[in-house]
């Protein structure tokens, strides 16, 4: 059974991307995809996981930092229908839950990590999925007065998300061998990490 987060966001999918790409909204991801991509740009990844792909927008960006096709996971099956690439493996899955054999060396998960219960799983999952020398991105919302505006909004829509200051997102690396390598504030209410795991 779906949940009401879930819902909501099958309910937008069919016209997500237009919606994302309008107004302040659009402002917003701009600012956060400079940033985000600017942590990769250059680069070249053997294996990148995305995690929270949504309807695609940063997929297609990623594509571009591998010679090999990407996996992408996102609980909601209608956003997944959105966008079909060839170098794209869509794994219909709550993040929170999800996992497997192979080995990343990036791991991208922009917008996703506020609407779940339980995000300390994503952090233990991907402790076994980051290569040693691989690097964890993650962007989400910070704890100011314009991230509460946010968050209203989603209560509004009976959709519960979280806030986090950085000691949250270290408490989540300290007790899964994971360490924050960089971290950055992005107008208007975000904070972008770079994680890796912590060399024994």
């Amino acid at each position: 059974m779906k949940n009401n987060t879930q819902l909501y966001f099958n309910s937008l999918a069919n016209n997500y991307e237009n919606l994302s790409n309008k107004g302040i909204w659009n402002l917003v991801r701009l600012l956060e995809k400079h940033t985000l991509l600017n942590y990769v740009k250059k680069k070249k990844f053997n294996k990148i996981l995305e995690l929270g792909c949504g309807s695609g927008y940063y997929t297609k960006y990623l594509t571009s930092f591998t010679k090999n096709k990407i996996t992408c996971v996102d609980f909601s099956d209608e956003m997944l229908k959105n966008f079909c690439d060839s170098k794209v493996i869509k794994i219909n899955q709550d993040i929170e839950k999800f996992k497997d054999n192979n080995i990343y060396d990036l791991i991208f998960c922009a917008g996703a990590i506020e609407f779940l219960k339980e995000p300390y799983s994503v952090f233990k999952n991907v402790s076994t999925m980051l290569s040693e020398e691989g690097s964890f991105i993650i962007l989400v919302p910070r704890k100011n007065i314009l991230a509460f505006i946010y968050k209203l909004f989603h209560k509004h829509n009976k959709v519960k998300i979280n806030l986090f200051e950085k000691k949250d997102i270290s408490n989540f690396c300290n007790i899964n061998n994971l360490k924050i390598s960089k971290v950055n504030k992005i107008f208007p209410f975000s904070h972008s990490f770079i994680i890796n795991k912590i060399k024994i």
